[in-house]
């Protein structure tokens, strides 16, 4: 994972974000953003860039296109791992390039 920054992923309704913490970098989060949008989405045609970037501590620089699983009953335990695991290996990926 990147060693300037925290990267995560977050579930929020029905998608699945990969975002940085840059806390400790505030002249730098332009550029970061940037950089990391790029490494994660180049890893995976699953991972896109995000219609929108804030410029916060706490951005989203990408989006796991599928999301995950809803079904009329509620979650899909089963497609939403399946998911967060796909994005985790995205997110290792991307650190390690």
């Amino acid at each position: 994972m990147p060693e300037d920054c925290t990267a995560k992923l977050q579930l929020e309704s029905d998608r699945l974000y990969f975002k940085l913490d840059m806390d400790d970098l505030p002249n730098e989060r332009r550029e970061k953003k940037w950089e990391w949008c790029e490494r994660i989405t180049s890893q995976s045609e699953f991972a896109v860039k995000p219609e929108r970037m804030g410029s916060g501590k706490v951005v989203t620089v990408a989006v796991y296109k599928d999301g995950y699983a809803f079904t009329i009953g509620g979650l899909d335990l089963k497609k939403t791992v399946e998911a967060l695991r796909s994005a985790e290996n995205i997110l290792r990926q991307a650190a390690n390039n």
